[in-house]
């Protein structure tokens, strides 16, 4: 590609395919991902009288997910 060759995705909105040189050869692709399936995620109810119940409950979805719902 030429110097100011280069267009914005935003400018590709007639394009019918995309440029060859977009796209990740067969060979260099992932093969069939599995995603195990999680429990549900967990929601706490923030209000929760009892302190410390709700802190282990926030540590315990932190911990099994990452995150927890509100």
């Amino acid at each position: 590609m030429q110097q100011g060759d280069a267009k914005f995705v935003s400018n590709w909105e007639t394009a019918e395919s995309v440029p060859e040189s977009y796209v990740y050869p067969p060979e260099k692709r992932p093969g069939n991902v599995v995603v195990p399936m999680a429990k549900a995620i967990q929601v706490i109810d923030l209000s929760i009288c009892d302190r410390a119940l709700l802190v282990r409950k926030i540590l315990g979805a932190s911990k099994e997910f990452g995150f927890f719902q509100v």
